[in-house]
């Protein structure tokens, strides 16, 4: 369950984004960087800022519990974009994992968050011990961003995934890493940097690392 490609800048907008961020989304499109309102990549001097995150009010990104509805919709939406990747696994086994990795109260790893904007579910994203466990080393993980299709094309996969670094830190992690094969460059935006390139899954993937 690896930080794919697919919910990047695709054309699809979402009307209670609209809504809401209308002018911050006019400045967002066609821009090296998405506007400061929405995640502070950069100050005022030109230089991004690693530790800080601006949060629109009524965007949350929410830690999940066992037993919550919401475990079914984000379950249903992994499995569909990476369950070929886990022949092994099916619809009720993938869901059963998720359960698991939403982590016990206070411990940050592992954990399951879903991205809500007035009470709509828009998406997800975890921290694991390990999504690749071919360096032991290597952990905590963060993984499994998505973004749901009538969402994307926002820099709402960015924003999860600055806020959930950010909350990382003060929970007193020291780095984290993941995979991706084809974003390496939004990431590097958001102060990762690439450590390795391997083969998993069946694709050439980078391994990237960041400090917190």
């Amino acid at each position: 369950m690896g930080t794919e490609g697919a919910w990047i800048l695709t054309a699809m907008v979402s009307q209670p984004l609209v809504r809401h961020y209308s002018g911050l989304l006019i400045q967002a499109f066609n821009t090296p960087y998405l506007c400061r309102e929405w995640f502070s990549l950069m100050s005022a001097a030109g230089e991004r800022d690693p530790h800080r995150v601006d949060q629109p009010s009524d965007l949350r990104l929410r830690r999940l519990a066992r037993g919550e509805r919401a475990l079914g919709i984000l379950s249903g939406w992994q499995y569909e974009q990476w369950g070929g990747l886990h022949p092994h696994q099916n619809a009720r086994s993938w869901e059963a994992a998720l359960t698991d990795e939403c982590g016990a109260p206070g411990q940050p790893v592992p954990s399951s968050y879903v991205l809500e904007l007035d009470g709509e579910i828009l998406g997800g994203i975890q921290l694991l011990a390990y999504d690749m466990d071919l360096e032991p080393a290597w952990t905590p993980w963060l993984a499994s961003v998505f973004i749901a299709p009538q969402a994307r094309g926002q820099g709402l996969a960015g924003w999860m995934v600055a806020t959930l670094a950010e909350r990382a830190r003060s929970a007193g992690l020291e780095r984290l890493y993941l995979y991706t094969p084809d974003q390496q460059a939004l990431y590097a935006r958001l102060g990762w940097r690439e450590i390795d390139r391997r083969e998993w899954l069946g694709e050439w993937v980078s391994v990237m690392l960041r400090e917190l």
